[in-house]
Formats: C-alpha cells, structure tokens, sequence
C-alpha cells in the first residue's frame, strides 16, 4: 500500500523473481503510477492519476480499480477472468460530444477478452434504465444514441455503418442524461450478450 506517497510511483515485474511473492493486492500512490505485473493475480488499484496498470502472463484472475484519471489498463489477453472496474463517476474522463473520437483523453483498456473479462459499472449511480445500445458511425447515430434518456451505455463502433461487436472503439455510459464517461476499448470486441459489460 503506497497510497500515503505524494506523486508518482513505478513498479516492474511483481511476482516475477521472487519479489513480492503472494501478493494479493496492490495500492498505488496519488500520483500518475506505472504498475507492471506478471504471474500474481489480485487486486490492483491506481488511484488518482492518470496511471498505466499492465498484467502480462498471469496465472490467476485480477481486479483492477483504476480511480480518478485516464488510466491505461493492459489486461494481457491471457484470457485469465479479469474485471475492470469503474465505481465513480469520477473515475471517467466524460464528454457531452458525440465526436468523441477528438474530444478528449479517456481509460483505455487493451487485450480485453471478450466472454471472460468484464468492465463493471455496477457501483456507478449512472443514468437510464440499465439499457445497452449498439451503435455504428452513421451519420448522427451516436448522437441520437445520447440523447435517449432510457439508455444507460453505449456500445459504439466508429469504423463501420453497421455495428459489430468485433470492431468496439468506445463504450459510453450515461451518468447524468448529459455527461457520457468514456472508455476507449481501441477496436476490441466487446459483446454484452456474453457477460462482458455488468452494469
């Protein structure tokens, strides 16, 4: 637990080496930290920051909190069951755009496997009904998409007309009927008939 340290922090390799052997969790500073993990599951939390948690060649399953910040989460695509939470709103950089591929800097998430992790909303006291909607990159679809009151995410696919849940760039999720948290998923399926979306 290095949350009491002002700025930033770095760590390699966790669990590699001897070092670190059994941990299970992991709290990082308030400051933009760079935590790198291999082998050891657990959970990891980046707090404030903009912070780059990266888990590669894991053997057990990771919960990863990111907190306040555009934090960029690697979850290794070991296809180990790993969720991602999200638990404020405040732990999404959000837009009021529908042009959201320039409006700002949002969490990343890579080497998402769709049907074994998860992006978890759950805690968010988030707007609609808890409805999921599928949209692609017609002209005006996902600005139509956010002003529907009832919607609670948006699956969006800024490459194709059609919608494929091979080809999401964006999830969206509505937390005031105006503001839209944003996490950039870079082209990854996601699918939220498979479990991949818990909201």
């Amino acid at each position: 637990d290095v949350t009491g340290v002002s700025g930033a922090f770095s760590t390699s390799n966790i669990g590699t080496g001897g070092s670190f052997t059994g941990l299970t969790e992991f709290k990082g500073a308030d400051g933009i930290d760079t935590i790198s993990v291999s082998s050891a599951g657990g959970s990891y939390y980046g707090n404030t920051g903009n912070d780059s948690l990266s888990f590669t060649g894991m053997s057990g399953s990771v919960k990863v909190y990111g907190g306040a910040g555009a934090d960029n989460v690697d979850l290794g695509g070991a296809g180990q069951a790993d969720d991602v939470y999200f638990t404020a709103a405040g732990d999404l950089i959000s837009t009021t755009s529908a042009d959201v591929t320039f409006a700002g800097t949002y969490d990343v998430v890579q080497n998402f496997t769709s049907g074994v992790d998860e992006l978890d909303f759950s805690e968010i006291a988030h707007a609609g009904n808890n409805s999921v909607v599928e949209v692609g990159n017609g002209a005006g679809a996902l600005a139509t998409a956010m002003g529907v009151s009832t919607t609670s995410i948006i699956l969006y696919d800024a490459d194709n007309a059609v919608f494929s849940n091979a080809s999401v760039d964006y999830v969206l999720v509505n937390l005031d009927g105006t503001n839209w948290g944003v996490v950039s998923m870079g082209d990854q399926t996601v699918d939220s008939s498979a479990g991949d979306i818990e909201i």
